[in-house]
């Protein structure tokens, strides 16, 4: 009987309306419902189906605890908007953990990923890096607003984020409500060679856990927009923040361990024109950062204002932006040439209007005059400016093993958990940039001597700047 169910409501060509969908997905993950039964359903020909709702429906079937993928069809892409390809390489979901990520034949072209961010707001696309350090083929995941739409369905949220290289298994953490009640939240993503957290990251997950659900609940009153100042048009920046950080053979989540968010990906003369419901905002950062820490941890005192990005021989001022690029992909280098390379490709995006990883223009760091050559010697002075200021740094530099710029993020990471948890106590809007910082105009005052505060508390030593 209950076979004869399954089969009559799994049709292609039926309306999947909610109440059906509820009963389906509960069905298939009620124990008491026979295992053979519940194979039947997970094995229904997932091609047959013609509307995004009944995919989204198989992929729950077949992964109740993976990320959903859903699909694109002519309703979202007209004929002129993607190629004739476009449906076979937009299907795509997260496959069981011993096949990892089903690779797309092709990665889509800028003008597909373009119509993917216009035309259907419930996906985007990203790259993924494999362990020989090159990007991949996009896969494709459910923005803020998919994760709306499929939330009662699926638990898709990702907070707490372990970075490796392949997908292994994914978490829930039991979360008690002030009321009593008990929820699964928020997921953590772990990877290959992690099968569970050691009891030393369970003891650091709880705090960090609570933190975070305390911002992102903060967060959701509000409303932050900010105008594109290409287009005009006004950009939602409503999305939540999560952390990831990387990989830690001591399990002790000290590597990476920054907050992301959509805010942090869009260019900085578009936060100018930020407003949250409404006001103005300011956005202070701590000026160089990533440097000062490393200098504190080498044991070299910089003078009060030091900008080691605008002190490089033979430049400038107006090579700040340039020299602080070349920094921050040197930090994260595992070796010279590699840095060139690195930034060879950020040059060749930024000339050709490519898009990053997440999906957004590549922005212009270097002069309008300057070619990849010059950017490679400027590479070269500023590995060189470095190693004189941070003798103890060269030792570090260029290693397969230890990438110092992880370490670094961890502790600019604790940073600015202090500011954001001050901020939420108050009950004010803050929105973090790694090292920087935007908030109401009104809070500029509070901002300013909250970053001191959890600066010095941290790296035990006043910050060079802050403006």
């Amino acid at each position: 009987m209950e076979a004869e169910w399954i089969n009559e409501n799994l049709k292609a060509d039926d309306t999947f309306t909610t109440e059906k969908i509820e009963l389906l997905y509960g069905l298939v993950f009620d124990k008491t419902v026979n295992p053979a039964l519940k194979k039947q359903i997970a094995e229904k020909d997932i091609l047959k189906a013609k509307t995004s709702t009944e995919i989204v429906v198989c992929n729950l079937i077949k992964n109740r605890e993976k990320i959903t993928i859903v699909d694109s069809f002519d309703k979202q892409f007209p004929a002129g908007a993607r190629s004739p390809a476009m449906e076979q390489r937009v299907i795509y979901y997260l496959a069981d953990e011993k096949r990892g990520f089903i690779n797309l034949d092709k990665a889509p072209s800028n003008k597909e990923r373009k119509a993917i961010r216009e035309l259907w707001g419930e996906m985007e696309l990203e790259q993924y890096k494999e362990e020989n350090g090159k990007w991949k083929k996009s896969r494709i995941f459910l923005t803020e607003k998919g994760l709306k739409q499929f939330s009662k369905f699926n638990d898709i949220e990702d907070d707490i984020i372990i970075r490796q290289e392949k997908v292994e298994d994914e978490i829930f953490i039991n979360h008690k409500n002030d009321d009593g009640t008990v929820k699964r939240v928020p997921k953590i993503r772990i990877r290959k060679e992690r099968k569970h957290f050691t009891p030393e990251e369970q003891v650091l997950l709880v705090p960090m856990i609570k933190d975070l659900e305390a911002y992102r609940i903060l967060l959701s009153r509000f409303n932050a927009t900010c105008t594109d100042i290409e287009t005009g048009k006004t950009l939602e920046l409503n999305d939540l923040p999560r952390r990831i950080f990387n990989k830690d053979h001591n399990y002790g989540l000290t590597r990476g361990g920054r907050y992301y968010s959509k805010v942090a990906r869009i260019w900085k003369e578009n936060r100018k024109t930020m407003l949250i419901n409404g006001n103005a905002t300011v956005e202070l950062d701590y000026g160089c950062c990533l440097p000062s820490i490393l200098a504190a941890n080498c044991g070299v005192k910089l003078p009060e204002g030091f900008d080691i990005y605008s002190t490089m021989p033979g430049y400038n001022e107006t090579h700040r932006d340039l020299f602080k690029q070349i920094v921050v992909i040197m930090l994260g280098a595992k070796s010279q040439q590699g840095l060139k390379q690195a930034l060879s490709r950020k040059y060749k995006d930024a000339e050709e209007g490519n898009l990053d990883e997440d999906g957004y223009l590549v922005e212009k760091f270097y002069p309008d005059e300057f070619t990849k050559d010059d950017i490679k010697k400027a590479a070269d002075v500023a590995v060189e400016r470095f190693c004189k200021y941070f003798p103890l740094f060269e030792e570090k530099l260029f290693r397969e093993d230890d990438l110092i710029s992880l370490e670094l993020q961890n502790t600019e990471a604790k940073i600015a958990t202090k500011i954001i948890n001050k901020f939420v106590a108050a009950g004010k809007p803050i929105f973090c940039i790694h090292d920087s910082f935007r908030v109401l105009k009104d809070d500029e005052n509070l901002l300013r001597d909250t970053m001191y505060e959890a600066y010095f508390e941290v790296v035990k030593r006043p910050p060079l700047s802050i403006k």
